[in-house]
């Protein structure tokens, strides 16, 4: 079986693919989502197929900054009922350690882990789709919306220590520094 997500990761994706020129029921039926999934946030569909809408949109638009876009159209609420339990974490190591425990209950496909050590935690998320599929759009919004999880808890202006990317640098990096602060890294071995 496919890991899936729910369709509540595609929140503003209709509007945004409609103002970047995109026909995004074309791009949806291509990838094998009903337009009308999306208005069932807590509907499953296959996570590979969401990762090759972003990728497409991002080719289909010129935007290399997609995911970003959407992203910012996010809010802790996406993550349905856990994002309940996490507003009500003592601190944000419990929040993380529980936003790894639940991840299955939100996307399938996503994996994250916190390591620790001495003064300094590293956040790391990846996806096991099962299945050949584009990540970059895909790993840009999730980890975009890991950070809005973190500044909502902490407040707006923190920032991490420091961002990388397994892929290449974009070829502008203002959305990028705008979304994520300064100190990105891409081209990085995680």
């Amino acid at each position: 079986m496919r890991p899936g997500v729910r369709t509540a990761t595609l929140d503003g994706y209709l509007g945004l693919a409609r103002s970047a020129g995109l026909d995004p029921a074309r791009i949806l039926t291509k990838a094998g989502i009903a337009v009308a999934d999306l208005a069932v946030p807590d509907k499953w569909v296959p996570a590979a197929a969401v990762s090759r809408v972003l990728e497409r949109s991002a080719d289909e638009s010129g935007l290399e900054d997609f995911a970003l876009r959407l992203a910012g159209l996010r809010r802790l609420a996406t993550l349905g009922p856990l994002s309940v339990v996490l507003s009500q974490e003592p601190d944000l190591r419990s929040a993380l350690t529980l936003l790894c425990r639940y991840e299955h209950s939100y996307n399938e496909a996503l994996r994250m882990r916190l390591d620790e050590g001495g003064d300094l935690a590293t956040m790391r998320l990846w996806f096991e789709f099962g299945e050949p599929a584009p990540t970059r759009q895909a790993t840009e919004l999730a980890t975009a919306a890991l950070l809005g999880i973190v500044r909502e808890l902490l407040g707006r202006q923190w920032e991490p220590l420091s961002l990388c990317f397994t892929h290449r640098a974009p070829a502008s990096l203002d959305a990028h520094r705008a979304a994520f602060g300064p100190r990105l890294q891409f081209g990085h071995d995680f």
